[in-house]
């Protein structure tokens, strides 16, 4: 390995757990997966902001900058993301 990054390991330790918060704990955020790796946040927005005012879209991307394939979307309420109808069909 190059560089100066340095692996930290730990032992897992299940009482340090934290409680969730935010969109994802307060049923406001969706996960979308087979997304083509070229689909910007703009387009999957643009995809579900007929269900509702959307917060933020974040799309995973690899060490190099290329999507995972997959994103998860935020709404401001819960209403919003549980309309979607499952499965979606664009």
């Amino acid at each position: 390995m190059g560089g100066k990054l340095y692996l930290n390991a730990k032992i897992s330790d299940p009482s340090a757990k934290k409680n969730r918060q935010g969109a994802m704990h307060e049923g406001r955020e969706i996960h979308v997966g087979n997304l083509d790796y070229e689909t910007s946040e703009e387009e999957v927005k643009t995809l579900f902001q007929e269900h509702g005012r959307i917060e933020s879209v974040r799309i995973p991307r690899n060490m190099v900058g290329k999507s995972k394939g997959t994103a998860f979307v935020s709404f401001a309420s819960q209403v919003s993301a549980v309309a979607i109808p499952w499965p979606p069909v664009f």
